[in-house]
């Protein structure tokens, strides 16, 4: 008395691999409208033009290069 299960269709595997292609071509669209928005990303993209700290006070705070 064994029953067979139903094998999944093929529209089943097409959708199990178009949720990872849709969840990538979301991210990719996301980081391209984002990025180009960040202070300094259009004139040279280096750390020290994305770097802000803001603290209270009224002191200058110098990093020194990694």
């Amino acid at each position: 008395m064994s029953e067979r299960k139903p094998k999944p269709t093929r529209w089943l595997y097409l959708l199990a691999l178009l949720i990872p292609v849709f969840a990538c071509v979301g991210t990719i669209l996301l980081v391209y409208r984002t990025v180009p928005k960040l202070p300094g990303a259009l004139e040279t993209m280096g750390i020290q033009n994305l770097t802000k700290v803001i603290v209270p006070g009224s002191e200058e705070i110098y990093f020194p290069k990694a």
